[in-house]
């Protein structure tokens, strides 16, 4: 008698939480995930007999899910309990670390190395363009490959050096910048958010030392900034992947000692005088101090002041072409160009041929993480 009272129990339990989520309203974005959330499916006779429509209506009930970020935590705490080291394809590392797990399939799918032909174009176009332009091909490790004496014991994340040489080999030395050395010298140091997936702009500033060098650019030094702590409770989209409570990150911002005048203008028109959004830092997301988060094009136009000495070209014009990993990392460059115009191919389908003349661009900087990059579908509208 009271085994079956049991089973009632839990029927009612999953049949009572199933018919709540079916009656919740849809939330459609998720603030601690970062990302939009599955819809219903459109019910068609087309739809249920391809069997789409069965597909995406359990992706949209388990992103619905009542009480979904208080499970996700139960799960969590459960196989952490069982001494599970990778969980939802992340490691929980040492010293507080939550680093992602990539499969090996995602760099070796076909669209991953269709992205390094797209690339291999596009620096064949540069390279014999109608006249000089600088290419620089900056494509960062993520942590798994970098933090590797922090991943727990007999972990066995792929080794993204592979993909890493595989893009290496597919442009010319003159337009490589090597990100993994230049990171893996500064391992010990905060180069990456301990629960997000971003290097920090520590890490950014390194990358910028290691391209301006590239470039023939003296970067500017640590004495040049002013570093500046903008907040101590940054959880990340990895934290939100496994709802664990570990210690929040920090965030620091650099603002050149000399002086600078920015004219930030986005895709809409609007002008700003900052890299940096402290609105954001009241946000969920708060990555987006940054640069404002994603946007289709930004163009920065510097305007330094008479006493400055360091390395700067009135006559030099760069476009990026980036993921969300150049955010910390353009407030460097814009120290030494007339122009940084940086776009994001998801969003920029306009010529960029027509961007080239139109800004007068002397210097190309083509700036992903291994990741992002391999996954992008978009990467092929560099060639437009």
């Amino acid at each position: 008698m009271g085994n079956k009272k049991i089973v009632f129990f839990f029927c009612i339990l999953i049949f009572g939480i199933t018919i709540a989520s079916l009656f919740k309203k849809p939330v459609t974005f998720s603030e601690k995930e970062n990302r939009y959330l599955a819809s219903k499916p459109t019910l068609s006779l087309d739809n249920v007999l391809n069997g789409s429509y069965m597909k995406e209506y359990e992706t949209f009930i388990t992103d619905q899910f009542i009480f979904r970020d208080q499970w996700i935590g139960i799960k969590t705490k459960t196989e952490r309990l069982m001494l599970k080291q990778d969980i939802n394809n992340v490691f929980f590392a040492k010293d507080d670390y939550l680093i992602e797990n990539y499969s090996e399939s995602l760099f070796t799918s076909s669209l991953a190395l269709d992205n390094i032909s797209y690339l291999q174009r596009f620096s064949e176009k540069i390279n014999n363009y109608s006249r000089p332009i600088n290419l620089k091909t900056v494509i960062i490790p993520t942590a798994s490959t970098i933090l590797t004496d922090k991943l727990p014991l007999y972990a066995t994340p792929y080794d993204q050096r592979l993909y890493l040489n595989a893009i290496k080999n597919s442009v010319s030395e003159d337009n490589w910048v090597d990100m993994y050395s230049t990171l893996l010298e500064k391992k010990h140091e905060s180069i990456y958010y301990r629960t997000d997936h971003h290097w920090t702009m520590l890490g950014a500033y390194y990358g910028y030392c290691a391209w301006a060098k590239s470039i023939g650019i003296t970067p500017l030094s640590f004495d040049d900034f002013t570093i500046t702590t903008v907040d101590n409770n940054f959880y990340g989209t990895i934290a939100a992947k496994v709802s664990d409570t570990v210690p929040p990150d920090s965030m620091v911002s650099f603002s050149p000692k000399d002086s600078f005048t920015y004219k930030i203008t986005d895709e809409t028109g609007a002008t700003f005088e900052t890299f940096f959004d402290d609105s954001a830092l009241n946000t969920r997301d708060k990555y987006t101090y940054y640069m404002r988060g994603n946007h289709p094009y930004i163009k920065v136009e510097t305007t330094p002041s008479s006493n400055v000495s360091k390395d700067f070209y009135n006559d030099r014009n760069l476009l990026v072409i980036k993921d969300s990993y150049a955010h910390c990392f353009v407030p460097f460059t814009s120290n030494h160009f007339n122009s940084v115009t940086m776009i994001d191919l998801r969003y920029y389908k306009s010529s960029i041929e027509a961007l080239l003349e139109e800004n007068n661009i002397t210097d190309i900087l083509i700036l992903y993480s291994t990741a992002n990059f391999a996954e992008n579908k978009n990467v092929k509208f560099m060639l437009q």
